[in-house]
C-alpha cells in the first residue's frame, strides 16, 4: 500500500479490475483509456451518480463491441448485448471534504 494525501475538494474513484479489465465478446479490453474517458465524462455529476455512469458506459461498450463482432461474423447487423460481467465490476466514488466535515453530496 502506498500512502497518499487527499485534500478537501479531491474526488477519489476506486475501481476493481473487473471494470478496466472487462472484455467484450470480440475479445477487446475496456482498458484504462476508456475508463478515464468515462470518469471524465462523469466529472460534473455528484459522487453518488458516478459509479452508475461509469458502469453504464462499460455496459454500452460491451454491447457495441459484441454487436460489431456479431455483424462481422454474420455479415449482417445483429444486437447481442452481453450485460453480465465476467468478473466483479465495482466502482466507488468519494468526494473528500476534509476531516471532521459534515458535508454530504
Amino acid at each position: 500500500m502506498r500512502p497518499f494525501q487527499a485534500l478537501p475538494g479531491d474526488r477519489l474513484i476506486f475501481v476493481s479490475d473487473g471494470v478496466y479489465g472487462a472484455v467484450s465478446g470480440a475479445g477487446e479490453v475496456y482498458g484504462e483509456r476508456a475508463l478515464a474517458r468515462a470518469i471524465q465524462a462523469a466529472g460534473l455529476l455528484p459522487a453518488a451518480a458516478v459509479p452508475r455512469a461509469v458502469l453504464q458506459d462499460l455496459t454500452a461498450y460491451r454491447a457495441d463491441a459484441d454487436a460489431q463482432a456479431d455483424a462481422d461474423a454474420e455479415g449482417e447487423a445483429q444486437t447481442h448485448a452481453r450485460t453480465e460481467a465476467d468478473d466483479d465490476a465495482l466502482v466507488l466514488c468519494l468526494d473528500w471534504f476534509g476531516r471532521g466535515s459534515a458535508a454530504v453530496s
